[in-house]
């Protein structure tokens, strides 16, 4: 178990992670960040993020809240590896789930607020990667 504090460390964490994987991979998001986040973090390390997935041929499937649409599909929409489903919520929830299957790795991120910065778990557990994939999968189905 890491612990990776500030907009530089999520950076190097999530590029280090995406390189690990293999070319063509999947992400899995499940739970994703609003308004503030996105503003806080990951715009500001949206380009050099996107540039690292790009070259891994990287999809990625997320689980947002209704309430988030807004603020994440305008961002999500300029690039296409991005398949995006909704839970029925206004919620926003302060931290999310992101499921490297193929590295068997986990990452709980407490998302960033203009007060507090991202802060990130790394766990590396196929077990734990199995259970969250297994939720992953039946919100999946929930979401619209």
């Amino acid at each position: 178990i890491t612990i990776h504090e500030g907009n530089k460390e999520y950076l190097a964490l999530l590029t280090s992670l995406l390189q690990a994987m293999p070319k063509g991979s999947t992400k899995y998001v499940l739970g994703t960040g609003g308004a503030a986040f996105m503003r806080e973090t990951m715009v500001p390390l949206w380009d050099a993020y996107h540039k690292v997935a790009r070259a891994q041929q990287l999809k990625i499937q997320m689980i947002g809240y209704h309430g988030q649409e807004s603020s994440i599909d305008p961002w999500t929409r300029s690039e296409k590896m991005y398949h995006l489903r909704y839970l029925p919520a206004a919620l926003e929830n302060p931290a999310g789930v992101h499921i490297y299957p193929e590295i068997g790795v986990v990452v709980n991120v407490l998302y960033s607020t203009a007060t507090q910065p991202v802060v990130a778990i790394k766990m590396q557990n196929d077990r734990l990667v199995q259970g969250y994939m297994n939720f992953f999968t039946n919100m999946w189905k929930m979401a619209k």
